[in-house]
């Protein structure tokens, strides 16, 4: 469901690259929070703008090498606010929410690793693979449950069978997001930048 707004997204970049200098920047966070705030149904998009905040900042004013992102009173933070965000949000879709992801955001994108967990190289792995996890996991939970179902009804399936199916989805997901990352997407990542994008990288 939240392809239309990364289409949206994505139609919005050219236009997004004219305000990527200097206070163009500010002004445009500054309208899109506003159009956001007064205009947004289901208000999704805020977490588009932190995370273009958090690209600027650490593109444009480089604060990952001004703090110590893994230090005790920072790591305890990243895990309180993960935790109350998990357990005790009423709403995850709120500008109050927005904000509190966008501290565990900016943290781990700095180098938090939260003890270590996102050091390990399955972690990493996952993270390399991410986007194409992203993409397919619905298509192969709805390929997979529905040929299930046709066999055996999902709603009186006991719980340690359906959890075997969920798992078989998720190995299947894991190997095929595996291939489309290795064919699809790390050959684009690979490519060269055209002139007219590099140039309007922030400065």
């Amino acid at each position: 469901w939240t392809l239309k707004y990364e289409w949206l997204f994505y139609f919005f970049l050219p236009f997004g690259l004219i305000f990527c200098r200097g206070a163009g920047f500010a002004l445009m966070f500054a309208i899109a929070a506003a159009v956001i705030q007064l205009f947004s149904t289901r208000p999704v998009e805020w977490y588009f703008l932190a995370g273009a905040l958090a690209a600027v900042l650490n593109e444009k004013y480089k604060v990952r090498s001004t703090i110590n992102w893994n230090s005790p009173p920072i790591t305890l933070t990243l895990v309180a606010t993960i935790a109350y965000l998990a357990f005790m949000a009423p709403h995850i879709y709120t500008p109050a929410s927005a904000v509190l992801l966008f501290i565990c955001f900016f943290c781990i994108t700095n180098g938090n690793d939260l003890f270590g967990l996102l050091s390990l190289k399955s972690s990493r792995f996952l993270g390399i693979i991410s986007y194409s996890l992203y993409l397919l996991h619905c298509t192969i939970l709805f390929i997979v449950l529905r040929a299930v179902n046709k066999l055996a009804p999902i709603e009186k399936m006991p719980p340690e069978y359906y959890w075997a199916v969920v798992a078989f989805c998720a190995a299947v997901t894991l190997m095929v997001s595996s291939i489309t990352y290795r064919l699809i997407e790390h050959p684009w990542m690979r490519a060269k930048m055209p002139a007219w994008l590099a140039s309007n990288s922030y400065r």
